[in-house]
């Protein structure tokens, strides 16, 4: 399977401590989806969310200001 690497940048009406927040607290996160979540917020650190629907790593993570991630979904086998 040919794979393409996709970057999306997304900017929101609000402070930055807020958005990270949602994105790497589970609860937050779990409250957000309505679905199972498992979140570190540690550098190489795995995630799964969804329910098990997407899972991935952190490659950067700056507190309050930056996260990149690497997601992978159920049907990328």
């Amino acid at each position: 399977m040919e794979t393409k690497s996709i970057s999306k940048s997304i900017y929101f009406d609000a402070e930055p401590n807020v958005i990270y927040s949602l994105f790497i607290d589970k609860n937050k996160q779990a409250e957000l989806t309505g679905s199972a979540v498992e979140m570190s917020n540690e550098i190489n650190g795995h995630f799964s969310i969804f329910d098990g629907y997407c899972q991935g790593y952190n490659i950067e993570i700056i507190e309050n200001k930056k996260i990149v991630q690497a997601w992978h979904f159920a049907e990328d086998g």
